[in-house]
């Protein structure tokens, strides 16, 4: 036991840290953690706002695309019923018939 005592002895005569040095370490410690912690916030939400950016960056260009060929569509269409307008007569009247017999109720 007294080996263990001596042991102990140069430890405990170390022992100047008083509860308000402690606390005061505890206190810088959690401060360090808290500024880490708001620095990974504040890099994550910079990271979001950059992929939210370029998201609509990419959506607005879809959008601009898909309307572009919608335009382009209506002109083909245009030109192919301003040239066959018989067909296309032919073609609508017959998608009408189809229409109301699968819509209108059928008479025995």
């Amino acid at each position: 036991m007294s080996t263990a005592t001596a042991s102990r002895g140069p430890e405990s005569a170390d022992t100047s840290s008083t509860p308000a040095s402690v606390t005061d370490r505890v206190k810088d410690m959690a401060h360090h953690a808290v500024e880490g912690v708001q620095e990974a916030g504040s890099s994550m939400k910079n990271a979001a706002e950059e992929k939210l950016e370029q998201l609509r960056d990419a959506t607005a260009h879809a959008a601009e695309t898909g309307r572009e060929k919608a335009v382009e569509l209506g002109h083909h269409v245009e030109s192919y019923v301003r040239k066959e307008p018989a067909k296309c007569m032919v073609a609508a009247g017959a998608l009408g018939f189809l229409i109301g017999m699968l819509i209108l109720p059928r008479r025995l």
